[in-house]
């Protein structure tokens, strides 16, 4: 059974009621009801704010781990992953990734830790002109792999995403969903420890989701950031939610949501 720990007072001042599903502290802790940030942690985070003003998050993810970061646009889920995956400065509060303080990552450290992520983008960032294999092929070459080390990996990540019959095709002329399953085989060629994902199910609620979470249930961390926390793996018992929500109009202090 889960229970519903609410991470800190409802500030009037234009911040967000935070929430998070999670798991029951041992007894005599005295640590955060996220559990212990560090410990094997692949990523943790303590009073986080998501925009100025906001109300602090916190959580803790490991390996096998799913966390959904929910609420409406605006709210500041997509920035928070765009720092996780080291695309923006960290903001205020305290991010460890795979054991590392973003705020004092050397360069070589944040080439490592890209190297052990996947990133899943709510707009899939691919090069245009190039083929969706090679799209594919250039998420391994970043990590400072070969085209031949990665052959055999790029061509049966492509025939699970269902991809082979559009290997040679140009990404511009992909529709919607053959785009975002490139960007997730590009994301999965490295085989990461952490895959980071905003909005991957898309307008139509596509199959990339579904697949990301098989995936998460092979033993790979998945943090995923969307609108519709009900479309992500709800009956996996090792499932946390945290909700970033406006205040609503005669909202009171300490309100949780489920």
């Amino acid at each position: 059974m889960v229970e519903l720990v609410h991470l800190d007072e409802f500030s009037p001042k234009g911040s967000l009621i935070i929430t998070s599903v999670s798991r029951t502290p041992s007894a005599g802790s005295n640590d955060s009801p996220v559990g212990d940030l560090g410990s094997g942690a692949i990523l943790s985070a303590r009073r986080v704010r998501t925009r100025p003003g906001s109300t602090p998050v916190a959580f803790v993810l490991r390996p096998g781990d799913l966390l959904v970061i929910a609420g409406p646009a605006g709210v500041g889920k997509t920035g928070l992953l765009e720092t996780i995956g080291l695309a923006t400065p960290p903001p205020r509060g305290d991010i460890e990734l795979f054991e590392h303080d973003l705020k004092d990552l050397t360069r070589r450290e944040q080439l490592a830790c890209r190297r052990r992520m996947g990133l899943v983008f709510q707009t899939p960032r691919l090069i245009e002109d190039a083929s969706a294999r090679d799209n594919i092929t250039l998420g391994a070459l970043a990590a400072g792999r070969t085209a031949d080390e990665v052959g055999d990996d790029v061509d049966q990540l492509m025939a699970w995403v269902g991809l082979t019959a559009l290997a040679d095709r140009a990404a511009q002329d992909l529709n919607d969903e053959a785009r975002r399953r490139v960007a997730m085989a590009r994301a999965l060629v490295n085989r990461p420890e952490l895959i980071v994902a905003d909005e991957p199910a898309g307008p139509d609620g596509s199959a990339v989701l579904r697949m990301l979470v098989e995936v998460n249930q092979a033993g790979t961390a998945l943090l995923v950031a969307t609108r519709e926390p009900s479309q992500v793996d709800p009956s996996n018992d090792k499932r946390r939610v945290i909700e970033l929500a406006p205040p609503l109009a005669g909202s009171e202090p300490g309100r949780q949501s489920a």
